[in-house]
C-alpha cells in the first residue's frame, strides 16, 4: 500500500507539471512530481476535513484519483499528444567519467540516508512530541482539528509543535493512512526529488558535469543532510523555499509561465510547512519591486504575493478559531531596540554560518568568496538572486531578534537548536549562486573542459 501512496503522489504531481510546465526538462518534471503532488494532497485533505469529510484511506485515494482525472483531462484538452512522454534534446545527458563518479557518490550517500530513514523510527524529540504525533492523530481521528486542541492550555508554547502549518504532519499522515510503519519515507522521497529537481534546474545554466558537481556539494552539507532522517519541518521547508526562488529566478529571466506557476505553487507549499516562510514572501516583494522598475509588470507579482498570503492566513485562522492561539504568540508584536540582544543574535548567526565547518561544510565560505569575486557584476546588474538571498537572510535573522525568549530560557540555546536549521533555506541558494555567477561561467567552464578531455 505504501507503493500505491507514492505512485498516486508522483502521478498527480507529474500530470500537473506536464500540463503547466512545458519548459521543464525531464529531470525537473520527475523531481517536482512528488514535491508538488504531496502538497496538493495535503491541502485538499485539509479542505475536506474543514467541511466534515473524514481524512481516511478512502478519501485519500478518491482525492488522488480525481486529481489524476482532472489533470489527464486538462492535458488532453490542451494537447492530445501530451500523454506521450518522450525524451527531448534538452533531456540528453553529456556524460563524463567525472559525471558517473559523482552520480555514484551521490547515490551512495542517498542510499545511506535511505537505510537510516526506513529502518530506524522517528526519534527526534520535536517530531515525536509534535509533527509525527500530530500525523498519527490525523490518521487515527480523521481530522486536522485533532483532540489535542480540546485540552486546556495557558499559552501557545505548550502546544507549539501542533500549531505549525500541517504539510509535514499531513505528509506523514498520508503514508500512515496507506499502512506505512515509518513516516520518514515522506522526507526521504522529498529529498531524493529535491536532489533531482535541483540538478535539473542547474542544467539550464551549466553543463551536466558541473551540475552534478554543484549538486553533490550541496548534498553533502553536513547539518542539512543529517535532517533527511530526522522527520522535522526545516528540511521540507527549505526544499520548497529554495526551489521556489530558483524557479522565480528563471521566470524573471525568461518570463516563462512554467517557472512562474511552479514558483508560486512551491512558495505556497512553503507557507503550508512553516509560518516563518512569510519572510521569504517579503523578500519576493523586494525582488518584484526591482523588477517592476525594469518591466512595469505588477499583476503577476500581485497574484503571487496574495496567493501566498492566503495560504498563510488560512492555517493561522484555522488555529486561531479552533485553538485560540497562533504563531505570532512567540514574538514581541512591536518594534524595539535592544543593542545587547541585537548583537547577540547577529553574532551567533555569523558564528553558526562561518564559525566552523561542522554544520555547513564549505557552503557559506564559498558563497562569501564568490560574492566578493562577483561584487562588480552584482552591483552593476543588481543581481536579484543575491538581493533575495541576502535580504531574506537579514529578515530571517531579524525575526529571531523579535522573538520573546521567555519560554526558551536561553537565547543561545534556542539559536543553536532553531536558527541553525532555518539556515537550510539558504544552502541551495548559495550553491546555485556559486554555479551561475559570472565568475563561475569562466572557471567552472574550464573545469568542465578539463573533465571532457
Amino acid at each position: 500500500m505504501t507503493i500505491l501512496a507514492l505512485f498516486l503522489s508522483l502521478t498527480v504531481g507529474f500530470l500537473s507539471i506536464q500540463f503547466f510546465a512545458k519548459a521543464f526538462n525531464i529531470y525537473e518534471k520527475i523531481g517536482f512530481s512528488f514535491i508538488l503532488g504531496i502538497f496538493y494532497q495535503s491541502f485538499l485533505l485539509f479542505l475536506i476535513s474543514l467541511v466534515g469529510i473524514p481524512v481516511s484511506l478512502s478519501s485519500s485515494i478518491i482525492i488522488s484519483t480525481l486529481l489524476i482525472a482532472v489533470f489527464l483531462f486538462l492535458n488532453f484538452r490542451a494537447d492530445k499528444k501530451a500523454y506521450q512522454f518522450s525524451f527531448q534534446e534538452q533531456d540528453k545527458v553529456k556524460t563524463t567519467f567525472g559525471w558517473f563518479l559523482m552520480v555514484g557518490v551521490a547515490t551512495y550517500l542517498i542510499y545511506g540516508a535511505a537505510t537510516k530513514c526506513l529502518f530506524w523510527p522517528i526519534a527526534e524529540y520535536d517530531s515525536m512530541t509534535g509533527y509525527d504525533l500530530m500525523a498519527k492523530m490525523i490518521a487515527k481521528e480523521g481530522s486536522f482539528n485533532t483532540s489535542i486542541f480540546q485540552y486546556p492550555f495557558s499559552n501557545a508554547y505548550e502546544i507549539a509543535r501542533f500549531i505549525y502549518p500541517p504539510l509535514v504532519a499531513s505528509g506523514f499522515a498520508y503514508f500512515y493512512l496507506f499502512g506505512a510503519l515509518n513516516a520518514k519515507i515522506y522526507t526521504l522521497c522529498l529529498f531524493v526529488s529535491f536532489v533531482l529537481a535541483f540538478y535539473g534546474l542547474l542544467r539550464k545554466k551549466t553543463s551536466d558535469t558541473v551540475s552534478i558537481f554543484i549538486t553533490l556539494l550541496m548534498l553533502v552539507t553536513p547539518e542539512m543532510f543529517s535532517h533527511v532522517s530526522l522527520g522535522l519541518t526545516n528540511l521540507p521547508n527549505a526544499i520548497y523555499t529554495s526551489l521556489s526562488f530558483i524557479c522565480l529566478f528563471y521566470w524573471l529571466e525568461s518570463r516563462s509561465n512554467s517557472y512562474y506557476i511552479a514558483s508560486l505553487l512551491l512558495m505556497a507549499a512553503s507557507m503550508w510547512s512553516r509560518s516563518d516562510s512569510i519572510v521569504f514572501v517579503a523578500g519576493y516583494g523586494l525582488v518584484f519591486l526591482f523588477d517592476y522598475f525594469k518591466t512595469k509588470e505588477w499583476l503577476k507579482p500581485l497574484i503571487y504575493v496574495v496567493s501566498c498570503f492566503f495560504v498563510f492566513m488560512i492555517w493561522n485562522l484555522f488555529i486561531k478559531i479552533n485553538v485560540g492561539a497562533n504563531s505570532s504568540d512567540f514574538f514581541v508584536k512591536y518594534l524595539f531596540w535592544d543593542g545587547v540582544k541585537f548583537g547577540q543574535i547577529f553574532s551567533k548567526a555569523f558564528d553558526l554560518m562561518l564559525g566552523s565547518g561542522t554544520l555547513y561544510g564549505i557552503t557559506f565560505y564559498v558563497f562569501v568568496i564568490f560574492l566578493a569575486l562577483n561584487i562588480v557584476d552584482i552591483v552593476r546588474k543588481i543581481d536579484l538572486l543575491v538581493v533575495f538571498t541576502v535580504s531574506t537572510w537579514l529578515l530571517y535573522t531579524f525575526l529571531f531578534y523579535q522573538i520573546d525568549y521567555g519560554f526558551a530560557g536561553s537565547i543561545e540555546a534556542y539559536l543553536n537548536a532553531s536558527y541553525k536549521r532555518g539556515l537550510f533555506n539558504f544552502v541551495p541558494l548559495a550553491w546555485f549562486f556559486v554555479a551561475v555567477s559570472p565568475m563561475s561561467s569562466k572557471w567552472l567552464g574550464k573545469l568542465d573542459l578539463w573533465l571532457l578531455r
